[in-house]
């Protein structure tokens, strides 16, 4: 590390920015699953990475990611809350980043001024990141009722078969439930859920064997469910 330096507005650290093999040997920073692939990826807003009042502002969060050997379309797009895989560009060449929710620190801004992002890796989707880091706090509760009933009809396992060689290419999964309505049946409750969800692609369009419509420039797809207090699902079927 070198001499002390001081905090400033135009500090090059940005959101996605990703801390030098030396700041995270400082800090102490290893990912926990593969400390030699350790990937440490700054998560504060821009705004507040610029805040130099060290007083209001005195640190900057990170998460204590690691590179992994491909992205998995299920964490791909911020689609599940506490894991992402993310790409980040290293000289040009794509590389996947993997970030748990659970696996963040906050470093103190008067120390890691000493040093620089690191100038050949970045996180390459900062959109994506600032959603995922959002999801955790905005999701969406489903009642216990209802998500016993997809574990006992086994609708999760066969929706995710549908779009499981596609994970990659989707960017969201919406439910709708109850018309948004948070209502918790009791356990033998015969009422039907209703029920909706929506895939959105992110950037190619729906493969023809999963198109209800073969419309090849539609970006979202909407599907019914039925979902009884039986252990058999009624229907999944593609609405208009």
């Amino acid at each position: 590390m070198s001499g002390a330096k001081a905090w400033k507005r135009d500090t090059a650290w940005r959101q996605g920015s990703v801390l030098p093999p030396a700041a995270a040997a400082h800090f102490g920073l290893k990912n926990d699953r593969d400390a030699a692939a350790t990937c440490v990826v700054v998560i504060s807003h821009d705004c507040d990475l610029a805040n130099d009042d060290l007083s209001a502002e005195p640190g900057a969060e990170v998460i204590v990611g690691r590179a992994v050997a491909a992205l998995n379309g299920n964490f791909a797009w911020a689609k599940a809350p506490r894991t992402l895989h993310a790409t980040a560009m290293r000289e040009d060449q794509a590389l996947a980043v993997e970030l748990l929710a659970t696996r963040k620190v906050t470093l103190p801004k008067d120390q890691l001024a000493a040093f620089e992002p690191n100038s050949s890796i970045r996180l390459d989707s900062g959109e994506v990141l600032r959603s995922w880091l959002s999801s955790r706090y905005r999701r969406a509760a489903f009642p216990d009722t209802f998500v016993n009933r997809m574990g006992e009809t086994k609708a999760t396992e066969k929706l995710a078969k549908i779009v499981e060689k596609y994970g990659a290419a989707l960017s969201f999964v919406y439910f709708t439930v109850d018309a948004g309505a948070m209502v918790e049946r009791a356990e033998g409750d015969p009422t039907v859920y209703p029920s909706s969800w929506s895939i959105r692609l992110a950037r190619t369009p729906m493969p023809p064997e999963i198109s209800p419509t073969r419309q090849p420039l539609r970006s979202t797809w909407r599907f019914g469910i039925a979902l009884p207090r039986t252990s058999r699902l009624l229907s999944i079927g593609a609405l208009p």
